[in-house]
């Protein structure tokens, strides 16, 4: 298995699975909807399942979830539409999004940052930053359950943040 379509292909289409992945991900959607209100337009950098906004979406939020890749797309569209999330996907790369200064509320991203070296993630969080009023980002964390797949890296939060939080104060 070398392509993401194909790592999340196993649970593209299954409900179960994929209201579980919501659920394991509540805390990071309760972090991002701190900052929102009804109305308000946010950003999803890379897909994945395409289900991380929908508790947003169902919340009066516009979710909007971009991807480089089309096969993920084509996958988190199966599997908002099982559900019936109104989240709008684009394909678009992360590193040049086709969006104003500004145009959203929050950008975020879940298990992104940490398939790219700290100069491109210092590119990404600044192009995150450049779309949106606040970012929330997650990854994976030493010693966290989860399957790895490509490339991450899985670091301590003292690690992350010793990486973020500078390119926070500073723009990248």
């Amino acid at each position: 298995m070398g392509k993401w379509a194909e790592f999340y292909s196993p649970v593209c289409g299954d409900r179960r699975v994929l209201e579980s992945n919501v659920l394991e991900h509540s805390p990071f959607v309760i972090e991002i909807a701190k900052f929102v209100t009804r109305g308000a337009k946010v950003l999803e950098i890379g897909s994945g399942t395409g289900l991380i906004g929908w508790p947003l979406a169902q919340g009066g939020i516009k979710v909007i979830s971009v991807d480089n890749d089309p096969e993920i797309l084509v996958q988190a569209r199966a599997n908002a539409a099982l559900v019936g999330a109104n989240i709008e996907f684009l394909e678009a790369d992360a590193f040049a999004l086709p969006f104003a200064d500004r145009e959203f509320k929050v950008a975020f991203s879940l298990g992104l940052l940490e398939h790219f070296s700290d100069k491109d993630i210092g590119r990404l969080v600044a192009e995150h930053q450049r779309v949106s009023s606040v970012v929330v980002v997650g990854m994976p964390l030493v010693g966290n359950r989860g399957r790895a797949f490509g490339n991450e890296r899985w670091l301590t939060m003292v690690e992350w943040e010793a990486l973020l939080i500078p390119m926070g104060e500073c723009g990248g």
